[in-house]
């Protein structure tokens, strides 16, 4: 992880596995914290956080890409989009596009903080209330930008 983003980590606490591109259906796997010292790559600013999961039912594989879902620690109020609601522009700035009126779309810069499932959970955003795009985000942008078959 971003070595930046350690602070923010509850390293005692346990995190969730889950397969790539499993299905929902597929359980949550809970793994243990373990404490070793740290160990980094300097040129990506990363450090190397390890956890410990039973894997007695042999369903995952050595070198299998898992999604690890860490803990946080503290609690802050975030605002929460649904993850649809979110688009990437060509330098990686995330935007929303607010419904103001009928008919009337206006594209806000957002920041994302972290995906959890079908939401995206915002450091920076609009207000509780307020109306976002979900179904037809990426046709606006395409409108506005004149991109389009």
């Amino acid at each position: 992880m971003y070595a930046g983003h350690l602070n923010q980590v509850n390293r005692g606490a346990s995190a969730n596995v889950t397969s790539i591109g499993g299905s929902r259906s597929e359980p949550v796997r809970v793994a243990q914290p373990v404490i070793v010292p740290f160990s980094a790559s300097a040129a990506p600013a990363t450090v190397d956080l390890f956890y410990e999961v039973d894997n007695a039912d042999g369903k995952l594989r050595p070198g299998e890409q898992v999604s690890v879902a860490v803990p946080l620690q503290g609690e802050t109020e975030s605002s929460v989009v649904p993850a649809a609601a979110v688009l990437y522009d060509i330098h990686g700035g995330t935007w929303v596009y607010e419904n103001t009126a009928p008919q009337t779309f206006i594209r806000r810069r957002v920041e994302v903080r972290f995906v959890a499932s079908d939401d995206a959970v915002l450091s920076r955003g609009p207000k509780p209330g307020i109306k976002v795009v979900t179904d037809g985000a990426a046709e606006l942008f395409g409108t506005e930008f004149g991109i389009g078959k």
